[in-house]
């Protein structure tokens, strides 16, 4: 009996081992992604005609997405362009239908 309960015992162990290293290893191994929303609005009641929004970082641009026509409310209104999870990096530029700004994060 006492060899059953000792046995039993052992393979409880190795099996929570087993899982907490699954889970160690999922959690290392899935890329972090952070959240990026892009908003518009206008003076005026406006239109934006379809486009892309894209990011840069230090070594290449990376597209978030497309966006089609759309009308652009008055502020405080705003109407979203992308809702994206880039992967978490340094990006020191914002690209919206071909015009780029420098200032990502300031």
């Amino acid at each position: 009996m006492r060899v059953f309960v000792r046995s039993l015992q052992i393979t409880a162990g190795v099996l929570a081992a087993l899982m907490v290293a699954a889970l160690l290893g999922h959690l290392m191994l899935t890329p972090q992604s952070g959240e990026l929303l892009v908003l518009a609005s206008a003076r005026q009641a406006d239109h934006v005609g379809p486009g892309s929004v894209e990011v840069h970082s230090a070594a290449f641009w990376l597209t978030l997405g497309s966006f089609n026509s759309r009308a652009i409310p008055v502020a405080p209104d705003t109407a979203t362009l992308i809702d994206a999870r880039p992967p978490v990096a340094t990006y020191d530029a914002l690209r919206i239908i071909g015009r780029t700004t420098t200032r990502c994060g300031s």
